[in-house]
């Protein structure tokens, strides 16, 4: 994995100081790829590419970045990995192509040389990249389908700025930037800017899937789809009726297959273990049932750790998982006094719009891995998101089914749901998951994410009801490509949909990738590979719900219990972790109260007038980071400060 960057002339006229900002674009990516960094500027100075290298494939080969074709006519910088360049490569050379290094970005050079853009049709992995072809006098710029790599850019009349993050694009810009007002509202509700946006007006992220064509020289630009997800083979495979037992073991031997995939072979590694039924399946594949050692990885959040009945304690969970797989554990601490100032530099941060205090947490566990030496940090994120594992999902469904056969009852609790008044007189648990199912929708199809979990009433404190409407679409939708598909789809199905469209590629992965690349390492996804997570979000319903329909994942449990034992998966389902600022004894360390009092951001945006008064109260923590982080990346882009230090 790496960092890249670009110019590119849209005027026909040279790129001003061009090896100068692509120098400092370099700079401000050193963290994504410490180890070599390199550009490229074309003869005629309407092409500049940046790139820094993390080397993890080929490591010990000190190659040239960006990459070059033996003709040189072909260039690329690269941010990702290919996990089947291998075979990519066998093939590429039965057709007679050369190869000088054993690198994946080789590979893919080769074969966008050779075969295009429908290259990206053959590739197990993620990216981003710009591949420039001097002679077509082209760049295709990409990102991979389920956004595991970010890609933003900046466009005016004169030139294209594209990067891996959206600090070396401010940096050379040489404009004045501004907050996006409706971005404002979408962080505050989602804890994410819109897909497409960011925190920062007119600097944008390329949606998953996605890419450009640009023309050197040319104002036209081609913004198109390269890869789309392809359910209709799972949703087939669904229909034929398979038994379950035939489910079980397909489902196990793609996680399989991908786990394996995902472990490095030139690098040390650890895996994330948490206890939970994700990571625990993660690691028993990624550790070929125990047969290899592998160093697994817990973070301990909470000093009093809380219990569901007779759960074991995330502790004691990864603990116990440690010894059925025979790992190398390690664990750390993830609170104390020494943890704010990474808070703080996260939140000054946010101009990608992740008001999600979950990058501290990857930032932390990519510190803790960069310190145990390793460079590549297996994640299990995506089954929550794919099989129904979040509790505000599996609620909605259950209050679905339930209303659906009451209609009247249906009516009056959807009115209560809908007004201030009707939520205040509902006990506050079940108002909570009325007003979450009363979000939920099959025609149209809309819902409630998991991200989006501040309440109507925080809304209605913070901002109008008109700004609060532009938002409703941003999450908890699919993207409207897959429109003809969803209409074979249930609607757990839909919502699956939703989240790898979505939330996946611009919350969740957007988060963990700027948390872990900080401190250079790369973080994997197994459970995200496209043919697994196509099979997920076609998963029918009696495999992802228990019978009583009060646990999701349940295909997943089932393995866990083969496997690993009933221990762990009858466990119910945690969080990630909790922020420090929860911990009573460190909260006043923020200083929360004394830098939003300080603040005229409540003034300069769409905010009511009792807002302010509302950030002031030290039980609403959660909505003051992201006021925090609000103010921040304000005063930064008035400081036009954009490079990496602590702050504050």
């Amino acid at each position: 994995m790496c960092g890249i960057a670009g110019i590119i002339s849209l005027n026909g006229r040279p790129i001003p100081g061009i090896e100068k900002r692509i120098r400092r674009m370099n700079k401000l990516l050193k963290h994504r790829g410490p180890d070599a960094k390199g550009y490229f500027i074309s003869k005629n100075n309407l092409v500049a590419l940046g790139n820094t290298r993390l080397a993890i494939v080929d490591a010990k080969n000190n190659f040239d970045v960006p990459m070059q074709s033996r003709d040189q006519k072909q260039i690329i910088s690269f941010n990702g990995e290919v996990y089947n360049f291998q075979e990519l490569k066998l093939n590429l050379e039965k057709k007679g192509v050369a190869f000088n290094t054993n690198s994946d970005t080789e590979v893919l050079l080769n074969g966008l040389e050779n075969e295009g853009e429908d290259f990206l049709q053959k590739l197990d992995g993620f990216w981003s990249f710009a591949y420039y072809d001097e002679s077509l006098n082209q760049v295709i710029l990409s990102r991979d389908l389920l956004g595991e790599k970010s890609l933003f850019y900046y466009q005016n009349k004169n030139e294209f700025i594209f990067a891996s993050e959206i600090n070396p694009i401010l940096e050379v810009a040489e404009e004045s930037f501004e907050i996006d007002n409706e971005s404002i509202v979408s962080c505050f509700r989602y804890r994410a800017a819109p897909p497409k946006k960011t925190l920062v007006k007119n600097i944008y992220r390329v949606e998953a899937g996605y890419g450009f064509k640009v023309f050197p020289g040319e104002s036209k630009l081609q913004y198109k789809r390269f890869r789309k997800l392809k359910l209709e083979k799972w949703i087939d495979f669904f229909k034929s009726d398979p038994s379950e037992k035939i489910v079980k073991e397909k489902l196990e031997e793609l996680i399989y297959r991908s786990c394996l995939s995902r472990v490095p072979a030139e690098v040390n590694f650890l895996s994330t273990l948490s206890g939970g039924i994700d990571s625990s399946l993660m690691n028993l594949y990624a550790s070929r049932f125990g047969k290899n050692t592998i160093h697994t990885l817990f973070g301990k959040n909470n000093p009093d750790e809380a219990v569901k009945g007779n759960d074991l304690t995330e502790f004691n969970a990864s603990a116990y998982v440690s010894k059925k797989l025979g790992s190398k554990h390690h664990t750390f601490t993830m609170y104390g006094d020494n943890v704010v100032s990474l808070y703080r530099e996260q939140a000054a941060n946010s101009f990608d719009g992740i008001f999600c205090e979950g990058s501290v947490h990857h930032r932390q566990l990519s510190l803790e891995t960069n310190r145990l030496g390793g460079k590549v940090l297996l994640l299990s994120d995506g089954p929550d998101e794919l099989l129904s594992g979040y509790s505000v999902d599996i609620s909605a469904m259950q209050l679905n089914g339930f209303f659906t056969k009451r209609p009247m009852l249906s009516k009056i609790c959807s009115r209560l749901s809908s007004s201030s008044l009707g939520r205040r007189i509902l006990p506050t648990n079940l108002s909570r998951q009325i007003t979450n199912w009363s979000h939920l929708s099959n025609a149209p199809f809309r819902f409630r994410p998991y991200h989006g979990g501040t309440t109507p009433d925080v809304l209605g404190t913070l901002f109008q009801e008109k700004e609060i409407k532009k938002t409703d679409n941003c999450y908890g939708t699919y993207h409207q490509d897959y429109t003809d598909i969803a209409q074979h789809l249930s609607i757990s199905q839909k919502m699956a949909l939703a989240y790898a469209t979505t939330t996946m590629p611009d919350y969740f992965n957007l988060r963990s990738d700027r948390g872990a690349m900080r401190h250079s390492v790369e973080t994997r996804l197994p459970m995200q590979n496209i043919e697994l997570a196509e099979f997920m979000i076609a998963t029918p319903e009696k495999y992802r719900f228990s019978k009583d329909r009060k646990n999701g994942k349940e295909v997943l449990r089932t393995l866990v219990k083969k496997h690993i034992g009933e221990k762990i998966s009858s466990r119910s389902k945690y969080g990630f972790a909790i922020p420090t600022w929860m911990i009573k004894k460190f909260y006043k360390k923020f200083e929360f109260q004394e830098i939003i009092r300080e603040s005229d951001a409540m003034q300069l945006y769409p905010f009511k007038k009792e807002a302010k008064k509302f950030f002031m109260n030290p039980k609403e923590g959660r909505h003051q980071w992201m006021a925090l982080c609000l103010i921040m990346v304000k005063e930064r882009l008035k400081r036009k400060d954009y490079g990496f230090k602590d702050i504050g």
